[in-house]
């Protein structure tokens, strides 16, 4: 259930968490760790809905997912069209980095966007990985390594 009572309303949370076992999620107008800390100490929620760019950047959002982590709360960025290929790229790194990650909301881009940005993410059937570095190897002053490979990670 996505923001079943305003987010700024969280003593709604507690009575809806009474009355149902259906999981609840909350956190696109997040803007910081503040915003959900009381939602996420008493696993009133189940899912953090925030994005990268709403929620202070990928650090703050990885911190904001790491409290929800400790007590057993799923990530659930949000995926809007909204937001860029670019916040949507790196929502997915975010999210395969993270112990915690529940879902991924996912919304096609217009053809003309994925012209401009040409991602991983746009797919027939509404799942996404992320995209693979385009760059075969890294060069050191004193030898070559081959790139580290980002595990896939279907999202849903």
């Amino acid at each position: 259930m996505e923001d079943p009572v305003p987010a700024d309303l969280q003593e709604g949370f507690r009575l809806i968490r009474q009355h149902t076992t259906t999981p609840i999620a909350v956190g696109e107008v997040f803007n910081s760790i503040h915003d959900a800390a009381q939602l996420i100490r008493e696993q009133l929620i189940d899912y953090v809905r925030a994005t990268v760019v709403h929620a202070g950047g990928i650090t703050h959002l990885r911190r904001i997912f790491d409290l929800a982590a400790l007590h057993h709360v799923r990530s659930g960025s949000h995926g809007a069209t909204d937001l860029s290929p670019v916040c949507m790229a790196a929502a997915l790194h975010l999210d395969i980095s993270i112990p915690n990650f529940g879902l991924q909301e996912y919304m096609r881009h217009t053809a003309e966007t994925d012209e401009v940005f040409p991602t991983a993410t746009t797919t027939p059937t509404a799942t996404c990985t992320p995209p693979r570095p385009r760059v075969s190897g890294w060069t050191s002053t004193r030898r070559r390594r081959p790139a580290t490979r980002t595990p896939r990670r279907t999202c849903r």
